[in-house]
């Protein structure tokens, strides 16, 4: 199996450089061939069966199968005459509301609020998409729901491997990083700060308490109070200071919010 990246490291949405470097050296151990920078200019074959592969770099790879996987893109073209607000994808309110009235977007073709950026962007995850729709179904139905946005997250697994990550875990000028290297375990942490509130989190291998990160990252803890063991093994919702603890553990609010009229 050969993959075609264009980007020059692997996951290049979902990881950092390092992470990349990981998992490119456990997939290559498995006889994954990686190409990156690289991308597809023609297949190569005779009578509809393929054959070969070329990529831009004009190098020829022979192939019987040929499996394209370049994310996703709002088909909203169609759209373009409605009169509805379109930018990447269909942009939308708190509400879920279009610019026009009584008409509502939800999911992988709706841009609207990511938390962290506050800006409007197209989040395609399943959980983004659930949530969305509750609202918008909510607002079409006469009730008042006001959505308070989603982050970027990712959860993979290659072989043995598992990865997961919030917010954006590429930091930018500024922004304070912590991480934690351990390759004899194969393990990696990383998280992201501005100020003392996380904006990424990344976890190779070592996933078990990554939830209470997402947590950290939706409700903008500071956590200056306990910074210090945020990458330590013994890092769990006990080290939490205790009203925290409380808050994490009562009825939690939801990212929908309903208004009384």
């Amino acid at each position: 199996v050969t993959v075609v990246e264009l980007a020059d490291h692997l996951l290049p949405m979902a990881v950092d450089e390092q992470a990349s470097e990981i998992i490119r050296r456990e997939m290559e151990k498995q006889g994954i061939i990686f190409k990156t920078s690289n991308s597809v200019e023609e297949l190569i074959g005779t009578e509809g069966q393929l054959e070969k592969v070329r990529l831009k770099s004009g190098e020829i790879i022979p192939a019987e199968a040929f499996i394209i996987a370049v994310g996703v893109r709002p088909n909203v073209g169609w759209l373009a005459e409605s009169g509805i607000t379109i930018d990447r994808g269909i942009v939308v309110d708190e509400y879920m509301q279009t610019n026009l009235p009584n008409i509502y977007a939800a999911g992988d073709c709706a841009q609207g609020l990511e938390m962290i950026s506050q800006s409007r962007m197209v989040i395609a995850t399943i959980p983004i998409a659930a949530e969305q729709g509750t609202v918008a179904g909510y607002n079409m139905a006469g009730a008042r729901a006001e959505y308070r946005g989603g982050i970027p997250m990712n959860a993979l697994q290659f072989g043995d491997l598992q990865i997961i990550s919030f917010g954006y875990v590429k930091e930018h000028e500024n922004q304070e990083v912590m991480s934690l290297l351990d390759d004899e375990n194969r393990i990696y942490k990383k998280i992201v700060f501005e100020g003392n509130r996380i904006t990424g989190a990344l976890f190779l291998r070592a996933i078990d308490r990554s939830g209470i990160f997402r947590y950290l990252i939706e409700e903008k803890v500071d956590v200056s109070e306990f910074k210090h063991t945020l990458l330590s093994d013994d890092f769990c919702v006990a080290t939490l200071p205790l009203g925290l603890r409380e808050k994490l553990f009562s009825p939690r609010q939801s990212r929908i919010v309903l208004q009384k009229k």
